[in-house]
């Protein structure tokens, strides 16, 4: 496919679906570069989840009402922060896409950003009431090294939130029609 991805892998350690061979971390600015292309209204669109966001919004404001430091790995274009704005979070967030997040920038100004991945973060141990990562985990390289740093931001009784997809379903679908999972046209 476009990305130079070919095959789903799944975990035998833990059972987690990626995509295989991953980027090296230095490739990663080449492969966002596709998958974030432009601010575009249809761009931007694209890559929301949005049932997600706001379930994500309505778990926070049950879990966390008084807010706190949030911190979201992975913005994105900042759908999610977007839908968080008005909530009284002090919100940062990581993205390696330049132009996905400088959109999230003009969405919402008042947070702070890192252009980076999370093994190369900058985050103060034990400083984060909540740590969100939404369609991430899979793209990282060790996820459970991923997750033990994550957790040294939370401070204690702080909350993460993890959300990685569903694709059982593509990978029966990969069996069923091989040619369409992998690129082929359908029609």
């Amino acid at each position: 496919n476009r990305r130079g991805f070919s095959t789903f892998v799944n975990c035998k350690k833990c059972g987690l679906v990626y995509v295989s061979p991953q980027p090296a971390l230095e490739e990663f600015d080449k492969f966002y570069a596709d998958m974030y292309p432009d601010n575009s209204e249809e761009s931007v669109a694209s890559r929301s989840l949005g049932y997600t966001e706001r379930h994500l919004k309505s778990l926070l404001m049950r879990r966390k009402p008084k807010g706190g430091k949030l911190l979201e790995v992975g913005c994105g274009y900042g759908n999610f922060l977007k839908q968080i704005e008005s909530l009284p979070w002090d919100i940062t967030a990581l993205e390696i896409s330049e132009t996905a997040m400088n959109h999230a920038k003009s969405q919402v100004p008042r947070a702070t950003f890192q252009r980076t991945v999370v093994e190369k973060a900058v985050i103060e141990e034990h400083s984060q009431d909540c740590i969100v990562m939404v369609a991430v985990l899979e793209h990282v390289k060790d996820p459970r090294a991923a997750i033990r740093r994550l957790t040294s931001w939370l401070k204690p009784g702080g909350l993460l939130i993890l959300h990685v997809p569903y694709v059982a379903a593509f990978i029966r679908l990969k069996r069923w029609l091989p040619k369409v999972a992998r690129g082929a046209a359908v029609g």
